[in-house]
Parts: C-alpha cells; sequence; structure tokens
C-alpha cells in the first residue's frame, strides 16, 4: 500500500468529502460498509471529520459553514464531492466564475490541512477545489485505487462535450474523447489517466450532473449485501467496466456514491 506524501499534480483528484447533515449516521454506516475509522478534527480545521483505513486517511465528511457557523443558502444536501487539487484556490475559483461555473463556498483555509473551495462547473455538477498547505500532514488521500480507498472519480452529464472545454481552461486537464465508446471523455494529467466524464445516460438510474465517486471493495456483492443492511441501497444491477465489476448505490441520507470490486 502506496503512501502519498506529497500534493497531488493539479487537477487530479485528490480527496472525496462527504457533506452531510448528520456526521454520527454517516460514520455508522461507512465503519459498516467500507470498514472505515473515523477521527474528529480540532475545531481549528472547520467542522471535519476523516475516515481512515488501516489508519491512513482516505475520505472525509464536512459539514459545511458559512465564517459565520450559518449554512450557506447554496450548500447541496448529503452528496460526495471530489476535490480537484489546484496550486491556488483562489485563482482556480475566479476561473470557474469566468468560464460559466459558480463559487458555492468561497476559498477557505482548513488549519494545517488545505485550502479548500467549493464550486459548480457549468452542466450543475459540484465539486471542490483543494490547494495542499505547504506543509500539511494531509496533502489529500494517503493512498488510492486500492481497496479501502477512492479507485475512480468520473463526471456524468447530460452534455459532456460542452463542458469539457471547462475543465481544460481552469485546471488545464486534458481531456480526450474515447474513439471507441461515444459520449465518454478521459481526464489525463500528466499523461495519466485520473478521471473521466460520461453521458449521465451510462448511469444505471436517472441522474442528474454529478461527480460519482467509486469506492474499491474486495467483495461487491457483501459490500452491497452489507450496505442494504446499514440503511442503504442498492441502485440497478452491477455493470463490468475497465477496473472492475461495479455497482452504484445510496447511504441513508442519500448521497450517491459507486463501488468497484478491483481484479
Amino acid at each position: 500500500m502506496s503512501h502519498v506524501t506529497a500534493p497531488y499534480p493539479p487537477g487530479t483528484p485528490c480527496w472525496v468529502d462527504l457533506i452531510a447533515p448528520d456526521q454520527r449516521l454517516a460514520v455508522d454506516f461507512y465503519r459498516r460498509v467500507l470498514h472505515w475509522e473515523a477521527e474528529v478534527l480540532p475545531h481549528g480545521s472547520g467542522h471535519r471529520t476523516v475516515f481512515r483505513f488501516k489508519g491512513r486517511p482516505v475520505a472525509g465528511i464536512n459539514t459545511i459553514r458559512n465564517q459565520d457557523g450559518s449554512i450557506p443558502e447554496l450548500s447541496p444536501a448529503a452528496v460526495w464531492t471530489t476535490c480537484l487539487a489546484t496550486k491556488d484556490v483562489d485563482a482556480a475559483a475566479e476561473a470557474v466564475s469566468v468560464d460559466g461555473g459558480a463559487v458555492l463556498v468561497p476559498g477557505a483555509d482548513r488549519t494545517g490541512i488545505s485550502r479548500t473551495a467549493l464550486v459548480r462547473d457549468p452542466s450543475g455538477a459540484v465539486f471542490g477545489l483543494w490547494q495542499a498547505d505547504a506543509e500539511a500532514a494531509l496533502p489529500g488521500a494517503a493512498f488510492v485505487g486500492e481497496v479501502g480507498s477512492f479507485a475512480w472519480n468520473e463526471l456524468y452529464t447530460a452534455d459532456p462535450a460542452a463542458v469539457a472545454p471547462f475543465y481544460s481552461t481552469v485546471l488545464g486537464i486534458e481531456v480526450t474523447p474515447v474513439e471507441s465508446a461515444p459520449g465518454i471523455y478521459v481526464f489525463t494529467v500528466d499523461g495519466r489517466p485520473v478521471a473521466a466524464l460520461s453521458d449521465s445516460e451510462n448511469l444505471p438510474r436517472s441522474a442528474y450532473p454529478t461527480w460519482l465517486t467509486y469506492f474499491a471493495v474486495a467483495d461487491l456483492d457483501a459490500a452491497r449485501t452489507e450496505l442494504g443492511r446499514a440503511g442503504g441501497s442498492v441502485l440497478g444491477d452491477t455493470f463490468d467496466t475497465p477496473l472492475g465489476r461495479a455497482g452504484v448505490a445510496r447511504d441513508p441520507q442519500g448521497a450517491f456514491f459507486g463501488l468497484v470490486q478491483l481484479p
């Protein structure tokens, strides 16, 4: 299990946050389904809980607050949010606004961790911007692509071709269409595939524009069974992906996410 200690390259999915009204309910659910432990961070780090797998940070829960402690009017309900790495959150957020997106929560510091912002692309999909602290103990997820962590992030929207240039302009991501699969694009950073952009019709449900996080599990069928017992729900049948067999689910508070069983 490799351990990431340096900031992720700009444009790379580097962290995922569950924005949830009830953190305790979320902790209980994901502890059962993904075998995570939870650590509540000090108040100076924001309203945040970190999920760990075998002691290493892989995801978090964040209850969004304004500086006065109030909940932002445009803050989403329960949702998994993919955070994309950037060297300058404020500059990236400004670029989002200029290029047809919107800033939902302006850049804010999480002491000793990162500076983050919550934004929305022109199609309506919400994602985070993550600028790792220069001396951060948490530059992002400690590892990815392995059991216990997120393995893939995919943006689903009704018009992929229309939104693809936005991510190239704002974050410098190379977005390339997949010739053998119309409506699907690959996000590439430094020559390495890091995410995908797909037509929302490819989801086994009626989807609004969304970034969907797929978490890696050792046994997909067992995980789907357990999440049902824990109060979640499976959505549709499993399906094959280049990473392995996958499925989509919803947690007790309504947040969608994917599960994938790696080969």
